[in-house]
């Protein structure tokens, strides 16, 4: 006997298209690649960039920052990237050797990367690998002096500090070779404060500075390429009133005699294009135990306002609730100096590359970014000023009010197309006309139209196959 074929129920096929869409849903961002705790192997980092750079200069080039553009926004969106830069991990020559690195934040995909590429000869190439997506790297970035770096602040009484003084400096030196540099100044013809290294007769020296008189301590070579908190303090006092700590332990105390510092009308200064193979990571100004100023020049204080080769500038905030934002000018010629950067990879071997977000297809849309997700709204779009300030106004978020109101279009032009035409192939064109609006200006995320789509279309070819079977 041949069993008749049983109809499928159509409530059993609806609920199982609303739980295929609740699955399509769930973290459509979702990111398969899990960094381990640890950040001591390839393997611990989910993605690698990969930076080119050839000398073409005419002579060697040593600690020399080279500067590329890199789209750190797609990589933040795509949660390839730690929004504060901290998850990465620049080398040269293999994954052990970690060199330095300075990331600016321009929010947008052309964000400059200066990376210190610490040997290249002339017309040679060499590759700096780049490694990220590991949230337990925390990598502590800073501004690479080379004696072009200036950062500064106009004159502001704000620094006139007469006493009880003390300046925080987490540096790195690089390479002990004398030279003299100012560290941080506000300084000039004998007043006011200074710290900075000294080249005495061959012996690099660091010395604190207050008026006419000095303290110097030689620098202990023990010390290079290994982060140190030097720190200046001035308190007037009948005995030592000037010192120099080293990691929160005094090395050098000197009497000065002076009963204030005289302050000139000056700007305070850091780098001052004189300080060489010094890393600054953080600088903080206290006057007794009020903070006037904190500079960490991490990747979301920093921004570039003007690039013209050789000269490149921008602010750098201020971490305090003063506001004393620095400006910073670096000097830095990339003439005949050929850099490119490769596409996002996988470390593992055996995961699919991202292509290179730098091509885009015949709509405009970037190759390997993740334009299903990303969409940028377009603030000039009819009806977004009325909706915008409305769901603010409602303290609803942006994505979920455009979402739920076009959603409330579809169901209309859906309905009144149905009940007109009782046509569910001109139904689904209907509900599917708000929702292309809003993705096309970014109102709705693609992969809502596309959900959508293929919701429709699979609920159509459903129905069609429960009715003829």
């Amino acid at each position: 006997m041949i069993s008749k074929i049983k109809t499928p129920n159509k409530l059993g096929l609806a609920v199982a298209l609303i739980f295929a869409s609740m699955l399509m849903l769930y973290n459509p961002d979702y990111n398969s690649c899990v960094a381990h705790a640890s950040d001591n192997n390839i393997s611990d980092f989910c993605y690698r960039l990969d930076v080119s750079v050839t000398n073409n200069t005419g002579s060697d080039l040593t600690d020399k920052p080279i500067r590329v553009e890199i789209p750190t926004l797609s990589y933040i969106n795509n949660k390839q990237m730690d929004s504060r830069g901290w998850d990465l991990r620049p080398t040269q020559g293999g994954f052990g050797n970690e060199i330095d690195l300075l990331t600016i934040n321009t929010n947008n995909n052309q964000s400059p990367f200066y990376i210190t590429f610490e040997s290249i000869p002339k017309d040679e190439t060499r590759i700096a690998r780049l490694y990220l997506g590991n949230n337990e790297q925390k990598r502590n970035q800073g501004i690479i002096f080379t004696g072009n770096e200036n950062l500064n602040h106009a004159y502001d009484s704000h620094f006139a500090i007469t006493d009880n003084l003390k300046i925080d400096v987490e540096l790195e030196v690089l390479d002990s070779t004398a030279h003299t540099g100012d560290i941080i100044k506000l300084f000039n013809s004998n007043q006011g404060y200074r710290l900075s290294f000294l080249d005495d007769s061959g012996t690099l020296k660091l010395r604190a500075e207050v008026n006419g008189d000095a303290c110097n301590y030689t620098w202990n070579t023990s010390w290079n390429n290994t982060n140190k908190l030097i720190t200046y303090r001035f308190l007037a006092d009948t005995g030592n009133d000037l010192f120099i700590d080293v990691d929160g332990v005094n090395v050098m105390a000197c009497d000065t005699d002076e009963p204030s510092i005289t302050i000139p009308t000056s700007t305070l200064d850091i780098g001052n294009n004189t300080l060489k193979n010094t890393i600054i990571r953080d600088i903080k100004i206290f006057e007794g135990t009020t903070e006037k100023a904190n500079y960490g020049f991490d990747f979301n204080t920093l921004s570039e306002t003007s690039k013209t080769n050789p000269n490149y500038s921008g602010i750098a905030n201020d971490y305090s609730s003063n506001n004393k934002h620095l400006t910073y000018t670096f000097v830095r010629d990339q003439s005949n100096i050929n850099a490119s950067v490769g596409g996002l990879v996988f470390t593992s071997t055996g995961a699919s590359a991202l292509l290179d977000t730098q091509n885009i297809d015949i709509i405009s849309g970037k190759f390997g970014g993740n334009d299903i997700y990303n969409n940028t709204a377009n603030t000039n779009a009819f009806g977004y000023d009325l909706l915008a300030t409305g769901m603010n106004n409602m303290g609803i978020p942006n994505n979920l009010g455009f979402t739920i109101f076009f959603t409330g279009f579809a169901l209309i032009f859906g309905l009144s197309a149905f009940v007109y035409t009782k046509s569910i192939t001109i139904t689904t064109f209907s509900m599917a006309l708000p929702y292309s609006y809003a993705s096309i200006n970014g109102f709705i995320p693609y992969w809502w139209l596309i959900i959508f789509l293929l919701v429709m279309v699979t609920s159509y070819g459903a129905t069609k196959w429960s009715e003829s079977s």
